[in-house]
């Protein structure tokens, strides 16, 4: 079994230099996967200096790591995101979505890319029929925005449904082969550097200074940041109401393959589709979508994937990898401008090949004072509406059981500033509430948690949110990918999230990486 992306092996790519020295530019983007790339693709030609830069090698990130699917099907949310908002907006994310599916056609044609895309059908299914309703109140939507569909109560291969709807014109592709295309047609149009991580971005007068770790300093009037969670990148600035998903992805050798992709409705989440690599055809098997916080042992979840592919399929996984999704509130991503000349894209909601793409289209619109439908919409600032977030709640594990006035205390104080939010400001909000609850006599506060930080080294916990590393009856041990302490910060209401039924209030335990907290639980 090989523990790694399917789309990346027997692939090899030319590492391009890193930057060793101080640099001016116009344009500097942050993140060479599919977002970062995608951008730069559309500024290449314009009367701008274009620099990006990437931590590792181009292509090698989140996106490489995905089910490899271009598809405007992406479970049953248009008619949620009508509910939170309007119809409009429905629509629009739907175009987007389309859009973002003619681009990648448009330049894999254009500039004749081999990344095996192949058009497909897409299928998204139920085995539990307590779901008509909501399959019903999608297709609703589709009629309304004339999307041809079929209704069946069974998918095109052996697996257990009873709902299932099917949609035309979505594609898969090898995500990582597409990205190497974008990168040849761009390092002799832009300056790319690899190997080459951003460790702060500041701003002087009306530029920004981006340092690197090996200390060079790049000097840029617009910074893109195309990272997978800009927070890594600029001190504090998250989208409020995100969590980090993980997805693991399991693949063997078929004898067969079916021009199709499929996505359950039910939680956990699976997806499935074929894939051929001009050599042999293989079935990908995506299963066990949980929060990064959560089920932390990876053998577990390689034990339950391996044995639902044996049981369905008649064989072992030959490969097994995983990925993390930035999941947001709205089942929007958060693509735009949060600070003057300043854009972050984030927030994908497991579907980055279409919103990295329309996302690097829209950025190169606002950075080039083009009009583009989708500004609005994606908004990282667009109103955090109280009413919005009382309709989500289902939806957010972490505020299970929870006193619902105390959550929606909560909003309420979160939503006055705005959509970008402070985390350590929202822990002193959080810690303020708790002590009103325990003086109030409704919350018991006789736990004590030590929060302890750690640098940790190796591969699994780099360019993605802090994780528990450990959950015991004492510790929770939070690992980080650098000695930073806006790391602690954001780590720790990541954390805060996902405790059950939890209130916390952090005090700082003097200039050390260390949390006293109270955790208290409301009755």
């Amino acid at each position: 079994m090989k523990n790694k992306s399917i789309w990346i092996d027997n692939i090899k790519d030319k590492s391009l230099p890193s930057l060793k020295e101080n640099i001016t530019t116009d344009i500097l983007i942050i993140g060479g996967g599919i977002a970062g790339l995608s951008a730069a693709y559309f500024l290449k030609d314009s009367k701008y200096n274009v620099a990006l830069i990437e931590k590792d090698k181009c292509g090698l990130g989140a996106t490489s790591k995905n089910t490899g699917k271009l598809t405007f099907m992406q479970d049953l949310i248009y008619h949620k995101i009508e509910t939170n908002y309007d119809k409009e907006t429905a629509y629009l994310y739907l175009r987007s979505q389309k859009e973002a599916i003619d681009i990648v056609s448009k330049i894999v044609k254009e500039n004749k890319i081999n990344c095996h895309l192949t058009k497909t059908r897409s299928y998204i299914f139920s085995n539990n029929e307590r779901n008509e309703k909501e399959f019903e109140k999608e297709i609703e939507f589709y009629k309304e925005n004339k999307i041809k569909y079929k209704k069946e109560n069974k998918l095109p291969i052996k697996y257990p449904s009873k709902i299932v709807l099917e949609t035309e014109d979505s594609y898969v592709f090898n995500p990582y082969e597409y990205l190497l295309g974008l990168k040849k047609i761009l390092k002799n149009k832009i300056a790319i550097y690899e190997n080459t991580t951003c460790t702060s971005v500041d701003k002087e007068d009306d530029y920004y200074i981006c340092q690197t770790k090996n200390n060079s300093i790049i000097k840029a009037k617009y910074v893109i940041i195309a990272t997978h969670y800009p927070i890594f990148i600029v001190p504090y600035f998250t989208p409020f109401k995100t969590e980090v998903e993980k997805f693991f992805i399991g693949a063997s050798k078929t004898k067969e393959i079916k021009n199709i992709q499929i996505l359950s409705h039910n939680k956990p989440s699976v997806s499935m589709r074929y894939y051929n690599n001009d050599k042999d055809n293989y079935f990908l098997y995506g299963r066990r979508t949980h929060s990064s916080t959560t089920n932390l042992d990876v053998r577990k979840d390689y034990y339950e994937i391996n044995t639902e592919y044996q049981k369905y399929f008649g064989k072992d996984i030959e490969y097994f990898y995983h990925t993390h999704d930035i999941m947001t509130y709205d089942n929007l991503p958060f693509i735009g401008e949060v600070s003057k000349n300043l854009y972050i894209m984030t927030g994908f909601n497991k579907w980055g090949n279409t919103n990295g793409t329309i996302g690097g289209k829209l950025i190169s619109d606002l950075i080039l004072n083009k009009e583009n439908i989708y500004q609005n919409i994606f908004n990282p600032k667009r109103n955090l509406s109280l009413d919005k977030i009382k309709n989500m709640l289902n939806d957010f594990e972490y505020f299970y059981d929870v006193n619902v006035e105390t959550v929606k205390r909560l909003i309420e104080f979160s939503r006055k500033s705005g959509a970008l939010l402070r985390p350590i400001n929202i822990l002193h909000k959080i810690g303020n509430c708790v002590a009103t609850e325990v003086g109030k006599g409704n919350c018991h506060a006789d736990v004590s948690i030590k929060l302890v930080i750690r640098r940790t080294l190796g591969d699994t916990i780099a360019g993605v949110a802090p994780q528990v590393l450990k959950l015991d009856d004492h510790d929770l041990v939070l690992g980080v990918a650098q000695d930073d302490f806006r790391f602690v910060a954001i780590g720790f209401i990541i954390l805060a999230q996902h405790l059950f039924n939890p209130l916390v209030a952090p005090i700082l335990d003097g200039n050390t990486a260390h949390f006293q907290t109270i955790v208290g639980t409301i009755d």
